[in-house]
Parts: C-alpha cells; structure tokens; sequence
C-alpha cells in the first residue's frame, strides 16, 4: 500500500507541475522562429556533412601506414560510403532530401580521391540500382541488401558491375577495388568525447572531433584506434577475456603502435604527448588510477608517448624503418605482448 500511495503522490506533483504558464516570449513571431530553427538546423547539418567527408578523406593515408602490419584486417576497398534517407536521424530527413536528393533509393554519399569508385567515373548522389544484376530494393533494408548482392556477385578480384541512376539517366559501371588494411572509420552522432575500435572499424563520436584541436590530435585519435584494430584486441573484449589490468595493457601497445602508425603517416610527433594533459584536464578522474581503471592514467600517457616519441626520433635520425619493437618493450618491462604475432 505504502508503494501505491508514494505513486500517487508523485502522481499529484507531476500533475501539480502540469499548470498552465504564459509563453516566455509573448510578442516573438512564429513565423521568424520557425525560420530560424531551419537557419540551425541547416547549420548542423552542413557541419555534420563537411565532418564526414573531412574524415571519410583524412582516414585514408593513416590506415595507409597501417597496412604493413594489418596481418589479418585486409579486404576490399571499393573507395565509395553509400545510404538513404533511412539512415537520417528523423528531423534532418527532409534537409537531406532537399539537399543531397537523399530518398528510399539507396544513394552514393562518398567517394573517395583516386580510389575505386572514382576510377570508375561514379559521383556522390548516383542512385544504386543494381549490383551483378541484383536489383537493390528502394526501402530500410537496402543496406542489407546491398551488402549481400556485393557478398555474392563479386568476382575473385573484387571486380563488381553496378547499375546506377544520375539524373534519372540510367548507367553501368564495373568498380575494381583495392586491396587495404579493411578497418573502415564510421563517425557517430554523440556529443560524448569517446573514440573506439571493434575488430569491424574504427569509430569516433562529432563530441570527440569538436574536442580535438587540429588535424595532427584527430589523427593521434585515429591512430591509437586503428592500432587496437590491427593488434586484434578485440579479442580481449571486455566482459569476456578482459580484466582492467589486461584491459590497460591494450591500451598501452595501442599507444605505443598508434605513435609509430602516425610516424609513418608523416605526421610531426613533436608536442604529440600534450594531449593526454588536455585530456587530464577535460576528463579529472583520469588523472588517478583505481582499482576498476580500464585505461592507464593521463599522467603515464603523457610520459609514455613521451618516451615513445624520443624513440621514433631516435630511428628517423639515422634513417632505421619505423617499425615498432616489441621485444625490447618486453625485455624493458616485462610485459606480455598482447597483439597479432
């Protein structure tokens, strides 16, 4: 009984809070409001677009650098991100519509520089019709359907003949792929500062990008998780091999590997470790280790990329590969090496 009073008496406040209270701007007209929340809700979406294809561009020489040692991650890179309006957040679906002619069709929304698709003369906003002859229906599984069709008419070399619209003029098409470190970047909307990697691809929230302050911190970001992915970590996912010690060793071989992919990327290491004192800084807790800390702290991150950066100094000074060295990190620590062999 106690239980179903309390109920109603939150109840009672609840309804209490419903009253009825003068709107905050009397005088504002509608209309203008309206207008302006077009004005931002264009603004965001040109943001979100200019992020995702900054990025989608931005990848592709970091997993570059990755691909000597992405033992078991290579796989087909047809150089093209593809979707439809299913894929948009409700309230954007119109303003993709109108701007991109995003609909049921599932639509070319990226095409990398100099990579398959472009080769093959394909452009962003050619609808899909077909692949090998499989028509790709126009609904919320196209995605699903695509991704079979692909699966199952492909040739030994990749090679796919697709069937696509531009303009409502209909064209064919063969796309040759590449042959990559197959470890795609996906950018989530999330405001959370967060990046990860899965063993599929490698993700990163617009919280996170809006954090990082230029292009060099963006790539130590996407680095570090394109070395998880190419160590094979995610084997160790947490909840079933992982412990927060192993856990934290992950995070130091992708610390120490991510460095070396950003090396070899042409990036300049010099100031690299000031991140994790921003980091610090944002994020306090991780400035302390506990007994469930999943990730060392920023302190010995700052040191450790430190150290990391001296050592790739040290082998670009007198021209050694840029190849990290596990069995010295081993013999100096007394670590396991978790990765790939």
């Amino acid at each position: 009984m106690r239980l179903r009073l309390g109920a109603w008496a939150v109840a009672a406040v609840m309804l209490g809070g419903c009253a009825d209270y003068p709107p905050l701007y009397p005088d504002m007209d509608p209309k203008r409001l309206d207008e302006e929340v077009r004005i931002q809700q264009e603004m965001a979406f040109d943001r979100w677009m200019a992020d995702l294809e900054h990025l989608h561009t931005f990848y592709a020489p970091l997993i570059a650098a990755a691909e000597p040692f992405c033992k078991t991650g290579m796989g087909f890179d047809y150089g093209w991100a593809y979707g439809n309006i299913f894929d948009w957040p409700l309230n954007w679906r119109d303003l993709a519509h109108e701007r991109y002619q995003v609909d049921e069709h599932p639509r070319i929304e990226y095409v990398k520089p100099g990579g398959a698709a472009e080769r093959a003369g394909i452009q962003p906003r050619d609808a899909i019709a077909a692949i090998g002859g499989r028509k790709i229906k126009p609904n919320r599984y196209a995605w699903d359907y695509l991704r079979r069709a692909i699966g199952k008419t492909r040739r030994e070399d990749g090679g796919l003949v697709v069937d696509l619209r531009r303009d409502e003029a209909p064209f064919s098409v063969t796309v040759v792929p590449d042959w990559v470190c197959d470890f795609p970047v996906v950018l989530l909307r999330d405001d959370v500062t967060n990046a990860y990697a899965n063993g599929l691809g490698t993700y990163i929230t617009s919280g996170m990008m809006r954090f990082l302050r230029d292009d060099r911190e963006l790539a130590q970001v996407l680095t570090h998780e394109i070395a998880h992915n190419i160590l094979g970590h995610y084997r160790y996912n947490p909840g079933w091999k992982s412990t927060p010690a192993i856990s934290q060793m992950l995070e130091v071989e992708a610390d120490y590997v991510g460095l070396y992919l950003l090396a070899r990327a042409g990036y300049d290491l010099e100031g690299a470790a000031d991140l994790w004192r921003r980091m610090g800084a944002e994020h306090v807790e991780s400035i302390k280790a506990t007994s469930r800390s999943s990730h060392p702290t920023s302190p010995q991150r700052y040191l450790a990329i430190s150290d990391t950066t001296r050592e790739i100094e040290g082998k670009r000074s007198v021209n050694e590969p840029l190849v990290p060295d596990f069995k010295a990190r081993i013999n100096k620590y007394g670590w396991e090496y978790l990765g790939i062999d």
